[in-house]
């Protein structure tokens, strides 16, 4: 039998390309092609907003992983820059964290020494000499600091700057009013933005939304079985635990994962190969043990 650990990383390497991830996908690829094209003298920007683990990084880090291949890469292109940013970032230090995922591919770009001015200077020009389309900024909602409207405000002058000085386009990755921030704070930001793309927990009482959620659970069922994690997709996968499962997530795809990766961990206790409904409960009681008390409908 294969360690708790083992599993769950098998199980973390799955994506499954749902609906929403193609659509998110398509809008990327577009503010790609705008970059590309030359036909416009600034890149496009918009901001994807959802609730922690409705799979606004899954989406982000798998659209960076189609994009950039290794082709363009060994030639120094890098189409596709996404990072992920700490709580409480200052502007100066998000411009030196870009500069440091841009050394994360091999390029020198003194993230250390320079003004604010400059290090946006660097990071413009960095940009542009990699032929990099699309800059994504997840958890962009760690750039708002408390109540400092002017803050995100300035924030959001930035990104516009990166957008005039025809860099590439930026998209931001976020949660709730922080990370509308430097769109709400800065209006000129706000005219140059795409539409929103909202992804809101998916509604068990909406035909098309449950059939998605319901669709995406199977699929990852399906795709544990055909890695040989799990052997009863199809006795797990009925409409019953279905129902519990978004229950107990929430609607939120990157819960389910994270509700499946619990239950692994049961199951492996087990030294089984089976995922029962007592795995799915016991996880949901790990899911739910630093909210209220409420009932286990794996129960």
């Amino acid at each position: 039998m294969e360690q708790t650990s083992e599993l769950q990383a098998r199980a973390s390497e799955i994506v499954i390309a749902h609906p929403l991830m193609r659509q998110a996908h398509d809008r990327l690829g577009r503010m790609c092609e705008q970059s590309r094209s030359g036909r416009f003298a600034e890149g496009s920007c918009m901001l994807i907003n959802g609730p922690s683990q409705s799979g606004k990084t899954t989406i982000c880090r798998e659209f960076q992983r189609e994009r950039n291949i290794e082709s363009k890469l060994e030639v120094g292109i890098v189409p596709v820059i996404h990072l992920s940013i700490p709580s409480r970032i200052t502007r100066k230090g998000l411009l030196q964290d870009i500069l440091l995922r841009i050394e994360d591919f091999g390029f020198f770009t003194a993230p250390s020494s320079g003004t604010e001015s400059v290090l946006l200077d660097r990071v413009c020009k960095s940009l542009r000499n990699l032929q990099t389309e699309l800059l994504i900024i997840d958890e962009c909602h760690h750039l708002k600091r408390g109540t400092r409207d002017e803050y995100a405000a300035d924030v959001g002058e930035m990104i516009k700057s990166i957008l005039l000085r025809g860099a590439c386009s930026v998209a931001m990755a976020g949660v709730g009013e922080a990370a509308e921030a430097p769109f709400s704070m800065n209006e000129q930001l706000a005219l140059r933005a795409e539409k929103k793309l909202s992804l809101n927990p998916l509604r068990a009482d909406k035909a098309a939304e449950r059939k998605l959620f319901f669709d995406f659970l199977v699929d990852y069922l399906i795709a544990l079985e055909q890695r040989g994690i799990i052997n009863n997709a199809e006795a797990v996968a009925n409409k019953e635990i279905a129902y519990a499962v978004h229950e107990v997530t929430g609607g939120l795809l990157g819960r389910v994962c994270r509700l499946i990766r619990h239950a692994l961990a049961e199951m492996s206790e087990r030294r089984d190969s089976g995922l029962s409904v007592e795995d799915l409960a016991a996880a949901a009681e790990v899911i739910a043990q630093h909210t209220s008390p409420r009932a286990n409908p794996f129960r």
